[in-house]
């Protein structure tokens, strides 16, 4: 009887198998098998991918210059493109204590409510630190550049409406916009789409001028 009974039990932990419990609440997000598949200690793969979405991580990188801000429970704003307007509160909750050697960023996690649902895991957004950036950053349109054997160059058109080739110090580059570390202080005329051919002393003329391009 004691033998037939161990056999029961085996049989039902074997069939306990069949079940699925999953470690946490949340939304299969991914399926990576199917009925009649067979599901074995030596599976290489998971069987599910879930997703606990009532409360996201969101990782940013932060440049060197603004690391001061890695620190635990300073708020932020996180933004969608697809939801122009909105705005997400965040925290910071840990900082990865290390600056990346290829990058020179700081990797840091922020926590986001979306208890309502409104965020879709993995999508991509802008964060931004309210209040917290004291020192300016400038930075100009990438097509404002000009890279020369000397290093990146801008055309500034001074008073006299002569150019002035003037060495910069370049900073992120995020596409459409440079940072200017060094060589403009953000109220010269600097030329937009400048020939290769452009040298100093070359007169300009400007046909309608704009408000200065560097912005900060």
């Amino acid at each position: 009887m004691d033998a037939g009974q161990a056999r029961v039990k085996r049989l039902e932990e074997l069939k306990g198998f069949g079940r699925v419990i999953a470690p946490f609440e949340g939304t299969i997000t991914a399926r990576y098998t199917d009925v009649g598949d067979l599901i074995s200690t030596e599976t290489p793969h998971a069987l599910f991918k879930l997703a606990d979405t009532r409360t996201l991580r969101v990782f940013v990188r932060i440049p060197q210059t603004l690391t001061t801000l890695a620190t635990v429970g300073v708020p932020a704003e996180l933004t969608l493109d697809e939801k122009p307007g909105r705005h997400f509160a965040a925290t910071l909750v840990r900082s990865a204590g290390a600056l990346d050697p290829s990058s020179r960023t700081l990797l840091v996690e922020l926590s986001v409510d979306n208890s309502a649902g409104e965020i879709f895991a993995g999508s991509f957004g802008q964060v931004r630190f309210p209040g917290q950036v004291t020192n300016k950053i400038l930075s100009l349109p990438s097509n404002a550049l000009l890279f020369r054997p000397d290093g990146p160059q801008v055309g500034v058109v001074k008073p006299d409406e002569t150019v002035e080739l003037r060495p910069v110090k370049l900073g992120r580059d995020s596409g459409r916009q440079v940072e200017i570390l060094g060589g403009v202080s953000g109220n010269e005329r600097v030329i937009l789409n400048p020939r290769d051919s452009l040298t100093d002393h070359t007169r300009v003329r400007i046909a309608n001028a704009p408000p200065p391009v560097g912005k900060l």
